[in-house]
């Protein structure tokens, strides 16, 4: 299948050298992947012919990139990444995402210095962010990727799912009366976040007064009106626009969490990362450019080579969450099957998965290294970490690495002596494409520069492919389906399902 040989491209340190790039806190070696000169040459032009430096410039000054919702993408705007003055949509764009920035961090502060209480006239202590998708991803990846580099100032936990053990597992051994709830949805008709959320409030009334129990809540949304409906005081709502995806608001309020958790200095340097991140993809020539560089990485074992999916191992716990955060930022912004003219397409998406280093290399290693599937791989290790655990962390992501692209012979089985009948066994075919992400440190900024460069490589792919990756009508028709499905349990009337889905319904309305 493959006119390639790692051990031999790996042994051209002209080629090895030209895919080594490094942007701000984060180096990269595409090194192990499969692309000769030739390859890299072409794949460099592609990005002419498809004219992405053009496309990026169209997102970043409020074109209407997301076609099929006629709408800009303007996430990157929420970290003042493009400050262009001529535009007098995007000044007061920025304007109004100034503003409900500085009033987030006025409230943060005034939470942390006790000017704000809840209704029993305590401190908060403990905050619990109510969300699902982007609005719980991004926030609780990051929030635990910064636990080892910062103390929290307040609890917090973050309550996505609606089954009952994890409500159960949100509020144990908080306090009702000294708890803030953050309800983070763009819509704010999500239907599990407001499950949650009235379960909620019907936890914090048990130490409250009914009337004030509202008080101690705090709405991130898009949709004003309905908070605002809901109950919730309007200085206790913050905002951001429809032109930012859930799957991209993160530099929006919806990650006052971490503010809340850690200090709004420390949220400040997430975005201020995120800012530098997307500097760097828009800067430098193509071939020096990391971003660039990787994201035709991704297109040429994917489109070229024809490998649909793709294993992230952070080599931290730290970044034990970030596997998850990907699969929705990449899948669920390129898992289409249309062009944006509306030809159907086979060439693109992306299935990932992944955990943390070292466990999976006692789970799911042994598929990477020896099913018929060929999966490439992103090690990601930290440079600058705990020194009792880094040298170990360091050494079994790189070993990997090399194991996945050099294997070993049936030759070399037979040299160390392994009994003939077990040589099929134990032989390694080698040739796996891996690519290492090496971050300097789990400092807010590295984080921030790490989440832009991802999200960059995304929106290079969906140009790339032709596709609008901001989109997400898969998940709009399960939100409708489910809805309907409420209905019919609500009412105890199944007559106009199909058997298989009566089927179900009608075992668990007998169990309940």
């Amino acid at each position: 299948m493959l006119a390639y040989s790692l051990a031999y491209l790996l042994s051209n340190e002209n080629r090895c050298s030209k895919l080594r790039f490094h942007e701000g806190n984060l180096s990269l070696d595409l090194s192990r992947t499969l692309v000769n000169e030739h390859d890299l040459a072409q794949l460099v032009d592609l990005l002419s012919r498809r004219l992405v430096d053009q496309r990026l410039v169209d997102m970043h000054t409020g074109q209407l990139v997301n076609t099929s919702e006629k709408r800009p993408v303007l996430h990157t705007l929420l970290r003042g990444t493009i400050d262009d003055s001529s535009s007098e949509y995007l000044v007061n764009e920025k304007l109004f995402i100034n503003e409900q920035h500085q009033k987030m961090i006025d409230f943060v502060n005034k939470v942390h210095s006790g000017v704000i209480l809840t209704p029993n006239g305590k401190r908060v202590s403990s905050v619990i962010n109510i969300g699902i998708g982007g609005s719980d991803l991004g926030p609780a990846m990051v929030f635990e990727a910064l636990s080892s580099n910062y103390s929290n100032l307040v609890e917090i936990r973050y309550l996505s799912n609606i089954d009952i053990h994890d409500f159960n597992k949100a509020t144990k051994d908080l306090d009702p009366t000294a708890t803030m709830v953050v309800v983070a949805s763009k819509t704010f008709t999500t239907f599990e976040t407001l499950l949650n959320l009235n379960r909620v409030v019907s936890w914090l009334s048990q130490g409250s007064d009914s009337r004030y129990v509202k008080d101690q809540l705090v709405a991130v949304t898009s949709a004003q009106d309905l908070a605002l409906h809901f109950g919730i005081k309007a200085e206790n709502i913050f905002q951001f626009k429809n032109y930012v995806g859930g799957r991209f608001s993160l530099a929006s309020p919806i990650g006052m969490s971490i503010a809340l958790g850690y200090g709004v200095q420390v949220f400040d340097e997430l975005l201020e990362g995120m800012a530098q991140g997307d500097s760097f993809s828009l800067s430098g020539n193509h071939e020096s450019n990391a971003t660039m560089q990787f994201a035709l990485n991704l297109y040429h074992h994917r489109t070229v080579l024809g490998m649909q999916t793709r294993a992230v191992l952070p080599y931290t716990s730290a970044l034990g969450r970030f596997p998850a955060y990907l699969q929705q930022l990449i899948m669920e912004s390129l898992g289409k099957s249309v062009t944006h003219s509306g030809e159907v397409t086979d060439e693109c998406g992306i299935m990932v998965f992944g955990e943390p280093g070292t466990n999976a290399q006692h789970s799911f290693m042994q598929y990477l290294h020896q099913s018929p599937q060929i999966v490439p791989v992103d090690f990601i290790v930290i440079l600058d970490a705990n020194p009792k655990s880094a040298h170990g962390l360091l050494v079994n992501a790189i070993a990997q690495a090399n194991a996945l692209a050099i294997g070993k012979s049936a030759t070399d089985l037979n040299l160390e002596g392994v009994p003939e009948d077990l040589i099929p066994h134990q032989v390694m075919q080698g040739n796996r494409p891996s690519s290492v992400i090496a971050i300097k440190d789990l400092s807010a900024v590295s984080i921030g520069q790490l989440i832009a460069f991802y999200e960059n490589v995304v929106s290079i792919l969906g140009i790339l492919w032709g596709i609008n990756a901001y989109d997400q009508w898969g998940v709009e028709l399960g939100k409708e389906m489910s809805a309907n499905l409420i209905n019919s349990i609500n009412a105890r009337n199944l007559d106009n399902l199909d058997e298989s889905t009566k089927w179900i319904l009608q075992k668990y309305l007998d169990a309940n």
